[in-house]
């Protein structure tokens, strides 16, 4: 019977031994799982790593299908930045919500990962009020987990399991170069 079909291919609802109740049975996960990568330019990497090792055969536990990676665009949607200069975000920086939520339909990722925190990091002008402001400022803080909060929902939309991955601290190559304004961006602390 389909009952019996279903049952055994482990998913979906099975009838129970009594005719008045149903019970849901969770479906399996899938035997490859797959994987999209969303993010900034450190996604673009992991994205070429993945897709390298699927391809090599290191990597058999993983279907890479896609995502969305860009770089120069965190998930943070600052009106204005400031690394050695001050820049606005590019126009396609701020569409990342909807960039997201096409490919998340069109892949349908069985886990989605985001890849950020170069552009979490710098000071920021809130697109609000416009007030300059930096990680770790109650105003920055809330402002930068609306928007990974945002990413987190968009990329579990369709079921997914959302891995959030921030980048370890940067070296010092920035005070090396002597650009202190960019390593003190650089540590969260």
């Amino acid at each position: 019977s389909a009952a019996k079909e279903l049952e055994a291919i482990g998913g979906g609802v099975a009838p129970s031994t009594s005719d008045s109740t149903t019970t849901t049975l969770k479906p399996a996960p899938p035997a490859v799982p797959k994987v999209s990568i969303f993010g900034d330019s450190t996604s673009v990497l992991a994205s070429l790593g993945l897709a390298q090792s699927i391809k090599d055969g290191t990597t058999a536990q993983l279907a890479y299908s896609g995502g969305d990676s860009v770089v120069g665009c965190g998930v943070s949607r600052w009106k204005t930045v400031r690394l050695l200069d001050e820049a606005p975000l590019e126009p396609h920086c701020l569409e990342w919500p909807l960039v997201w939520t096409q490919s998340v339909s069109s892949t349908d990722p069985d886990v989605s990962m985001i890849i950020t925190s170069a552009w979490e990091l710098v000071d920021g002008q809130l697109p609000a009020s416009g007030n300059w402001s930096a990680i770790g400022e109650p105003e920055a803080d809330e402002f930068i987990r609306g928007e990974l909060t945002e990413a987190v929902k968009v990329t579990s939309a369709a079921g997914a399991l959302v891995v959030l991955w921030l980048w370890p601290p940067y070296a010092s190559w920035a005070d090396d170069l002597g650009r202190s304004g960019v390593a003190r961006q650089h540590d969260p602390a």
